[in-house]
């Protein structure tokens, strides 16, 4: 039953295949994992007719024993008959490079570059929107962020992280079933924290934002 209008919705088949391989070599420090789908849905009335591909993938490069490079990208693409407004794409690519040293681990630090794009589907509820409501914007972002965590001694440390997003946003019009210009969003995220051991089984955490 479609819950804006009351009607029955048709019935559809569902077509999928996929397929997953995952590659590990310690000696190299070398691990990767991609798996890939794709749906194929067929309505009697041609309404609910859709083509969905899926992909989600990820590797680690240990290069040495406190140094990670990490990989990782999540697609969803999904195309309508019904027209571009009730498409659903969305696109995370994410690479890193994670700092944690085995033998003097007193600093720790993780830095992270992510592409992400994001097209909602049809009737997905947004938390953009008050109240959580449908047909939210679309976004388009570069998110840089760097996080770092220093042992001052052993029971006292100290960290910090900023994160930066320069992307834009583009809005849809829900009774017209059309999409707006694109515009410009910027947002910055400031962090900084304490940690402190008090005696066993117990710790205080201090944090501003």
């Amino acid at each position: 039953i479609d819950p804006k209008t009351g009607k029955e919705r048709s019935d559809f088949d569902r077509y999928a295949a996929s397929l997953a391989v995952g590659y590990n070599d310690e000696e190299l420090g070398l691990k990767g994992r991609v798996r890939g789908e794709a749906r194929f849905e067929r309505s009697d009335d041609k309404t609910r007719d859709r083509n969905t591909y899926l992909l989600s993938s990820g590797g680690t490069w240990s290069h040495h024993e406190s140094g990670r490079l990490l990989a990782n990208v999540d697609a969803v693409v999904s195309e309508s008959d019904a027209g571009v407004f009730y498409d659903g794409d969305y696109v995370e690519a994410s690479l890193g490079y994670a700092y944690r040293p085995i033998l003097d681990d007193r600093l720790n630090a993780l830095a992270r570059y992510t592409f992400l794009y994001d097209l909602p589907g049809n009737d997905q509820i947004s938390s953009l929107l008050s109240g959580g409501g449908t047909n939210g914007p679309l976004q388009r972002s570069h998110i840089v962020s760097a996080d770092v965590t220093y042992d001052v001694l052993p029971w006292l440390s100290i960290g910090g992280k900023y994160g930066a997003r320069f992307g834009q946003i583009r809005y849809r019009n829900s009774e017209s079933k059309t999409l707006g210009e694109w515009q410009d969003s910027v947002a910055h995220l400031g962090v900084v924290r304490t940690d402190l051991h008090i005696v066993k089984e117990w710790d205080a955490l201090l944090e501003g934002r």
